[in-house]
């Protein structure tokens, strides 16, 4: 402390007054409300007199103190003793660089040895943990490939801790099929090379999301070497991270490795995120709380009810890391997006103009991007059925993996499918109940009696599992009922396919907001206060899409914007310009 105001003495004799008080961070909440508080405590009368200065220093102005959690607080790396990992974490976050590391060196021997024979430019994308996070990274690789094959990418990607990986989990890369992957998209384009992250125990079982953000935090010493080898025989030009990875940004900077952002949720969203930390400022409490529209530049209005889960409450662990998100957002070199212009004119031209609050990043637009990864074959013959159906007349229903309901819901889909009297395609999840056996229910055990009999003629029902792009691209299908998950919707932009918007969780609610409000390409279905949609509710909108004087303007206007989507991704499309501006600016690091 005294250290910190005598430095404000010396910058101030040299002319250079600090008008802000200094921050110091300390990991102890009870010394930051001591110093705080000026009222005395029994349990604090031992502590000399001469210490209280600090209250004053603060009171003053001269210094600010804030709140550190343990694992950021640098200092530790020279009052404490550390395991190594700890240690060469705490010593990249100084800034301090090691100078050569063989082993690394013989690992990257191959990629390098190809790098320099072929004088290609590296380019290094590190995948999120998940085999969607790699598939996405691996399309985006093949995306700059196919216009600059020059350069050359190297995917990093994250292996689950030991225990925690299964041939099914959402995280799984040990499965074969993973591997097969792999070889095939390596065989298929040389430029792309695959490394993993070398494995590592995690002690406690986590949920998927927070063991992502938990793996690349405590990895970032392998990180660190590889990079280091990398640049010990070739000068990367830059690293894409995963927007998940956010904590790598630390070794990345510190390297002053020139580090952009692959952000996979569209431009409406990023926005959103990147607002948090405005939020976070201007606003004492949880956005949810609060009860209001907020406004942001080439958005329409959003309640705060419809922000993204956790973000709108500041005792959820998941808005510290979505204000950690923004924060290294703001300070990167850039933010590549998966959307096109069509798909968000109004936020695009909002972040092109600067007219976004604070340090904004460059923003390129460079989709849409379709994950093509193999799909298993079609065992239910949906595409034999959708077949013998007359064109543009049938719905599709499908919420993905995690889109599963309860049994009252089902019923309600099943009663609102039939007073529609709409043809229908529909994949149904089901969740698991108190009392329910090993055995999963039959459908005629879920959905209301006689129901499957009564719509043999007009509809299709499957358990768990379609061919759902090869569903959407089929010339039967009119219409689509999503959880609104980004990469679903640019599914159905690019095939012309209109929605009804049914958000469950995460963004979705606000995908639904820009879809409904901004895009004008779906209708949104609404729910009880207990998150139910009735069958009234669902009939209604279904018969509304598909055949209604509405339902046809929506037709048209995605439709519009699917020619606009396609014409973005050829040579001249607004999409192939932004991803050569991002191509010709990493040639110039």
């Amino acid at each position: 402390m005294s250290q910190a105001i005598w430095l404000r003495r010396i910058l101030e004799d040299m002319g250079e007054k600090q008008d802000e008080p200094t921050k110091i961070n300390c990991d102890n909440k009870s010394a930051i409300a001591m110093a705080k508080n000026p009222v005395h405590h029994s349990r604090t009368k031992h502590i000399a007199i001469k210490y209280h200065f600090i209250r004053e220093a603060e009171a003053t102005k001269e210094i600010k103190l804030d709140y550190c959690r343990t694992e950021d607080q640098i200092a530790d790396i020279f009052t404490k003793a550390l395991p190594r990992p700890r240690f060469e974490e705490l010593r990249a976050m100084l800034g301090v660089i090691e100078i050569c590391i063989k082993e690394d060196l013989k690992q990257f021997s191959k990629i390098t040895n190809y790098q320099l024979s072929s004088n290609q430019l590296p380019t290094v994308l590190y995948s999120a943990l998940g085999r969607g996070h790699l598939v996405s990274m691996v399309e985006l690789g093949k995306l700059i490939l196919t216009h600059h094959p020059s350069l050359s990418i190297t995917i990093l990607f994250l292996t689950p801790p030991p225990n925690q990986d299964t041939p099914t989990s959402p995280t799984a890369f040990t499965c074969d099929a993973t591997a097969k992957y792999i070889a095939a998209i390596t065989a298929a384009t040389p430029s792309i090379t695959f490394h993993r992250i070398p494995q590592i125990s995690i002690p406690i079982a986590l949920p998927p999301m927070a063991l992502t953000f938990e793996l690349c935090r405590a990895t970032t010493h392998h990180l660190r070497r590889i990079l280091n080898s990398i640049s010990q025989t070739s000068n990367l030009k830059a690293i894409v991270l995963d927007f998940m990875n956010y904590s790598a940004a630390r070794v990345t900077n510190t390297r002053q490795i020139p580090t952009y952002f692959y952000y996979t949720l569209g431009a409406s969203t990023l926005a959103v995120l990147l607002y948090q930390t405005i939020f976070h400022e201007n606003y004492t409490k949880s956005l949810k709380d609060l009860k209001m529209h907020v406004e942001i530049p080439g958005l329409p209005k959003i309640h705060t009810d419809d922000m993204p889960d956790g973000a709108n409450d500041r005792e959820n662990e998941d808005y510290r890391v979505s204000v950690d998100i923004a924060t290294c957002m703001r300070g990167s070199y850039g933010v590549i997006v998966n959307t096109c212009e069509a798909m968000g004119e109004r936020v695009v031209e909002a972040f092109s103009k600067g007219l976004m609050e604070g340090t904004t990043p460059k923003v390129f637009c460079i989709g849409p991007v379709i994950a093509s990864a193999p799909c298993r074959k079609d065992d239910n013959e949906c595409l034999s059925w959708l077949d013998s159906q007359p064109s543009q007349s049938v719905l599709f229903l499908s919420f993905r993996s995690m889109g599963r309901f309860s049994r009252k819901q089902l019923r309600e889909i099943a009663i609102g499918l039939e007073q529609s009297e709409q043809r229908f395609l529909w994949v149904v999840r089901s969740e698991y109940e108190d009392g329910d056996s090993v055995e999963p229910l039959s459908l005629d055990e879920l959905l209301p009696k006689g129901f499957l009999e009564r719509t043999k003629e007009k509809g299709m029902v499957v358990r768990d599992w379609a061919p759902q792009a090869a569903i959407l691209s089929h010339d039967s299908v009119g219409g689509f009922v999503t959880h609104c998950g980004w990469n679903l919707v640019l599914e159905a932009v690019c095939e012309g396919v209109p929605m009804v918007a049914w958000p469950l969780y995460a963004e979705q609610r606000l995908n639904r907001v820009v879809l409904v409000e901004e895009m004008k390409v779906g209708l949104a279905v609404k729910q009880n206060k207990d998150g139910l949609v009735s069958s009234t509710e669902l009939g209604d909108r279904v018969k509304e899409l598909m055949d209604s004087d509405r339902g046809k303007e929506i037709k048209q206007k995605i439709f519009k914007m699917k020619i606009s989507a396609t014409e973005a991704m050829t040579e001249g499309g607004s999409s192939v310009v932004a991803l050569n501006r991002l191509v010709e600016i990493w040639k110039e690091h």
